[in-house]
């Protein structure tokens, strides 16, 4: 996306935090000062951000992955390395931490991650809250295969560059996570079955405006009055964009926030867009 078409989000994203910080809904207040702006460094982030500079320096190679729409950046169709993978698509240092602190708040059964990517997203995730299922999906094996690595747990099979097997020494061991590698609108249907509420959803894989809406569809009939969305990259491309005002338009969306890097989906009676 160009400079020009990424100010004028972000610029309503710097007005919407003004108003979320004067709002008269203590909803709204509480979003913003203990989910969206809190500045508190809890327990766990120092030994993520320094798993993040792990990947984001690696030069192992990965194969070409078939599916989703990958980075503006990166061909999928060749060879990459690790470091470039995490530089290009893993979720921001700040993004990370309202996904932990948005998962603590919750503290929900069941979280579904639509994009494993290298593991950095999903770390966030599960470290906010240790308990409670998390299903994460993603169509690139060997991404899958670093980021059990960076989640605690297998080691990194022998096929990858030796500067991350030896290097990467996750201190978690995130046995509440499952993962589901493969075409994604086969397995999730699967995994939705198995469920009667999902709590929490992210959505950071495909980068299509029909794939992310078909996503959201998928998972809309799952909800509760206090399940969350969240949709990353929300500004990644006009088809994004799209999906996005198309997701706010739904009639079961009660509020949304457009936080810039990502939107926040709730679908409760405690305010109305």
């Amino acid at each position: 996306m160009s400079f020009f078409r990424k100010i004028i989000p972000f610029l309503r994203f710097h007005l919407l935090s003004i108003n979320l910080r004067k709002s008269k809904n203590p909803f709204l207040r509480f979003l913003y000062r203990e989910i969206i702006s809190q500045e508190k460094d809890f327990y766990d982030f120092m030994k993520i951000e320094k798993l993040c500079t792990q990947l984001e320096n690696s030069k192992a190679e990965l194969l070409p992955s078939t599916h989703g729409a990958g980075s503006l950046t990166i061909n999928p169709n060749q060879k990459t390395t690790v470091g470039k993978i995490a530089r290009a698509t893993s979720i921001s240092r700040n993004g990370g931490k309202i996904l932990f602190r948005l998962r603590n708040y919750l503290q929900p059964d069941v979280t579904f991650e639509l994009g494993t990517g290298t593991g950095i997203s999903t770390l966030y995730l599960y470290a906010g809250c240790k308990k409670g299922k998390l299903v994460t999906f993603d169509g690139h094996k060997e991404l899958v295969d670093v980021a059990k690595s960076v989640l605690g747990l297998s080691p990194l099979p022998h096929n990858h560059a030796t500067d991350l097997s030896q290097s990467l020494k996750s201190p978690f061991h995130a046995n509440t996570v499952s993962f589901r590698d493969g075409d994604i609108f086969q397995n999730l249907p699967e995994e939705l079955s198995k469920i009667s509420t999902l709590n929490l959803l992210f959505i950071d894989a495909a980068h299509t405006c029909e794939s992310t809406l078909s996503f959201f569809n998928l998972c809309l009939p799952k909800i509760d009055e206090n399940s969350v969305f969240v949709i990353h990259d929300i500004h990644w491309s006009k088809g994004m964009e799209k999906a996005w005002e198309e997701i706010t338009k739904n009639p079961a969306v009660s509020l949304s926030l457009d936080l810039f890097e990502m939107g926040l989906v709730f679908f409760g009676n405690h305010s109305s867009r």
